[in-house]
């Protein structure tokens, strides 16, 4: 996507996007760890959706690297750009074939936290 031509509110969008589905997989990390033996979510399920955020967010973190995608507005240069490149360089550092444990659920979580390090969903859901 071309995102350093979009207004703040199409930003703002996607952020909440994101947002929402790293925690959605969180979740389901969280009720597979809690009731593994009973848990009615597959696990080939969380790995596939593990395995496409992380992608996509990598995606995203290369397009933002680039020299020619530095500038934009307040927004883009100085919170949306810093919440994906963190949580995509801190978070999801388990490879996409590992076991759903509490390391997978815990780099979720701090690609979670770096998405929200910035501007909170609350503040997302305010740009206008």
């Amino acid at each position: 996507m071309d995102y350093k031509n979009m207004t703040d509110e199409e930003l703002a969008n996607i952020m909440i996007n994101q947002i929402g589905r790293v925690s959605h997989l969180l979740n389901l990390i969280r009720i597979y760890i809690e009731q593994k033996e009973n848990c009615s979510i597959p696990v080939e399920n969380i790995k596939e959706e593990y395995k496409k955020i992380k992608s996509e967010f990598k995606e995203d973190y290369n397009y933002l690297n680039l020299s020619k995608n530095k500038k934009g507005s307040y927004i883009y240069t100085s919170i949306f750009t810093p919440s994906i490149k963190e949580a995509y360089a801190e978070g999801f550092s388990v490879p996409s074939n590992s076991k759903v444990d509490f390391k997978m659920f815990s780099t979720v979580e701090t690609a979670l936290y770096k998405l929200n390090k910035y501007y909170s969903l609350e503040e997302w859901t305010s740009v206008k």
